[in-house]
């Protein structure tokens, strides 16, 4: 069942997982710095809208 022997073609075969890893693996790192930036933002986002309310809130009579 794990017979990794690609025979002839094995200087194919494993360059292309080799390849494939490497963007799979960059894929995630992509995936994962642009969640880091969109949670970064919305909490920005929050900070600012939770500012404004508390200056409107504060401007009654």
């Amino acid at each position: 069942m794990l017979d990794f022997d690609a025979g002839k073609y094995a200087g194919f075969v494993w360059p292309a997982y080799g390849l494939t890893a490497l963007v799979f693996a960059g894929l995630v790192a992509d995936s994962l710095a642009r969640a880091r930036r969109w949670r970064r933002s919305l909490e920005a986002r929050e900070r600012e809208q939770a500012g404004e309310d508390g200056l409107q809130k504060g401007r009654g009579p």
